[in-house]
């Protein structure tokens, strides 16, 4: 992401109309998931020692538990994969869906780091912990000037959090968007772009008073309040790395990305972007989905160039997605992903149950059951090949 493309962005988007939100929304997804069980006359009990734990249908046969951030149609098969990026990466390889060129690396092959980094001198490189979250432990625009330091850093990272088994994916870093594609149950729900905090010049603030003026702005949104911009050590680094200061005055027009990454704490902007995105990109961020055996509900990381393009790079396919970012962007539609998650779950439940029949199946139900089956299908037929390699078939 640089601000070129960021400029370009905003200027494609320009049209669209900030949405105002209730000050009274639920930004917690508990709290959330409850009234979604509600409007589905799902029966739920709240959990007697953890307020992020709720039991449905709990008078019954076949108790459902949720736990706030994860998804019963998920596998613990398809959370082990999605939770080490490299081996997501070889089933997406199998699958055929684009992703970054990659190796993976212990903690003694420093040495060999070097030697694929310094075969293509003239590309950046993310390196990222193989199996955490959050970004914590990754740095971008990795060369051979910073790599020994990003190496030590993330594997303090590693360490700090008792990672068993510490190791480091080196990926080429591609320029572009960074959408997150909401999947639930093979089908696309909507797509993000998380953009990240920036400023942007109008010939007479400098750029601590744009941060200033931008947090008034981001106080009216009821979602974006909770995380200002902050003058942290990661603002003055990625600063002085563009030879800016707080004290520079922006030309008019001009922006200026804050952070070194794009996350929450460091206000992060989300659009919803659906309307503007060709079909190619939905497909692959399913083609993704269906790759991963036991993935079914996931938010699929993927980069694209502008919003006109046919086609991206999947970075990641989290199964654990924010989907306070689909209830609540800053402008696009707004969705409502747990809904459609239960309602999956609800229709499960009559069929295991013998409650759906020819005579009393609705028309919304059997339109669920039919796209399910197509997805569940081209799964079960890309799983088959994907194992087959993986078994040398």
């Amino acid at each position: 992401m640089n601000e070129i493309i960021l400029k370009n962005f905003f200027k494609k988007i320009s049209n669209d109309q900030p949405i105002q939100y209730s000050p009274n929304i639920k930004v917690n997804l508990i709290q959330v998931a409850m009234d979604e069980f509600k409007n589905l006359a799902i029966p739920y009990k709240k959990d007697s020692k953890s307020e992020n734990v709720l039991h449905l249908y709990s008078d019954s046969d076949s108790p459902l538990r949720y736990v706030k951030g994860f998804y019963p149609n998920n596998t613990r098969l398809g959370k082990s994969i999605c939770a080490d990026k490299f081996l997501t990466q070889r089933f997406l390889d199998n699958a055929c869906v684009k992703t970054p060129v990659g190796k993976l690396f212990k903690p003694d092959e420093l040495v060999e780091a070097k030697s694929f980094i310094s075969n293509n001198s003239s590309t950046k490189y993310v390196l990222k912990p193989v199996s955490m979250s959050m970004s914590l432990g990754t740095f971008l625009n990795v060369d051979e000037s910073n790599l020994e330091s990003s190496w030590e850093r993330s594997f303090n990272v590693q360490k700090k959090y008792k990672v068993e088994n510490p190791r480091i994916l080196i990926q080429e870093q591609i320029q572009g968007l960074e959408l997150r594609v909401l999947v639930v149950e093979g089908k696309v729900d909507s797509a993000v772009f998380r953009g990240p905090g920036n400023v942007k010049g109008d010939g007479q603030h400098t750029i601590q008073e744009l941060i200033e003026i931008k947090n008034v702005e981001r106080s009216q949104h009821n979602y974006l309040n909770r995380n200002p911009l902050k003058i942290n050590d990661n603002l003055l680094e990625n600063l002085k790395n563009k030879n800016l200061t707080l004290e520079t005055v922006l030309a008019d027009g001009e922006y200026c990305i804050l952070y070194s990454q794009s996350d929450i704490a460091t206000g992060r902007e989300v659009f919803e972007v659906s309307k503007y995105l060709d079909t190619n990109i939905f497909n692959q961020a399913l083609d993704a989905v269906t790759a991963i055996p036991g993935a079914h509900t996931a938010g699929v990381d993927i980069f694209v160039e502008d919003l006109d393009a046919t086609e991206g790079t999947v970075i990641e396919v989290n199964l654990n997605p924010a989907l306070q970012l689909h209830y609540y962007p800053m402008t696009g539609e707004k969705t409502m992903p747990l809904y459609d998650i239960f309602k999956n779950c609800q229709i499960d439940r009559k069929i295991l149950n013998d409650e759906i029949n020819v005579n009393n199946i609705t028309e919304d139900e059997l339109k669920t059951i039919l796209d399910r089956y197509k997805y569940l299908f081209n799964k079960q037929k890309s799983l088959s090949n994907s194992f087959n390699m993986f078994l040398n078939l």
